[in-house]
């Protein structure tokens, strides 16, 4: 006799019905936990394996809850970059401000490094108070964004004052195929006069599928892993019922 099969000879009529009936739903339960440990194995699987399974922002402070550490005010223009306890655009306490002081452009930067030829997601939200903001990236091919090597410079799209907080996501880009690091710069500019202040909150930079923060720290149920999670769901079903009793 196998292992959850019910035992033969156990009494007659109703009393062997109802033995009967015991062994099925405690082999029936079995075989449930069977299907159901196969079911967390398979979703696992397929959540390891979905798009932008490594997608995560690379940038320092990226949400400015309690700082600026990281980052690095430069530029022609006298520059500063500072921490406020002040709302974002998602409500959250804590924002970044950069300001200038003089004609021109100042920045605040930070260093990460890429993966030359890989697909990267970017962006940056603004509040452009008297000085347009814009994120600057300049790819390096060395791991340091140190001299003149820069391989590649694109910009992303300018926030201009006066304004309330935009969420300014940028087109997906390739790092060049010498790359090593980037120089993610937040820029405030201004015009003749010399003094010029913009806000920014959530910045971002990562893999293809990197999310400003807030927005990444709830992982997304996509259609993929969905599907597949209901087909196994399903087959689990299937199997249970030609199993029968």
């Amino acid at each position: 006799m196998e292992r959850g099969d019910a035992p033969r000879g156990l009494g007659t009529g109703k009393e062997s019905s109802y033995g009967a009936s015991f062994w099925c739903l405690r082999a029936a339960r079995r075989r449930f936990s069977s299907e159901m440990r196969n079911l967390r194995v398979a979703v696992l699987l397929v959540l390891l394996d979905a798009p932008h399974a490594d997608a995560q922002n690379l940038l320092p402070n990226p949400a400015f809850a309690s700082g600026v550490g990281g980052w690095t005010a430069s530029g022609p223009s006298l520059a500063t970059f500072q921490w406020l306890n002040l709302p974002g655009p998602d409500g959250r306490p804590g924002i970044a401000r950069l300001q200038i002081s003089g004609p021109g452009s100042g920045f605040a930067s930070a260093c990460v490094p890429v993966v030359a030829g890989r697909t990267y997601s970017w962006g940056a939200s603004f509040l452009p108070e008297t000085g347009s903001g814009q994120v600057i990236l300049d790819f390096f091919s060395n791991a340091s964004c140190q001299g003149t090597t820069v391989v590649g410079e694109v910009w992303g799209p300018p926030a201009l004052p006066p304004g309330r907080w935009t969420f300014l996501p940028s087109p997906n880009v390739l790092a060049p195929p010498s790359a090593m690091s980037v120089l993610f710069r937040i820029t405030c500019s201004t015009g003749a006069a010399g003094f010029a202040v913009t806000d920014v909150d959530n910045v971002y930079f990562g893999f293809q599928g990197t999310q400003p923060p807030g927005i990444q720290d709830v992982p997304a149920l996509t259609a993929p892993v969905a599907l597949a999670f209901l087909f196994a769901l399903a087959l689990s079903g299937l199997r249970l019922l030609q199993r029968g009793c």
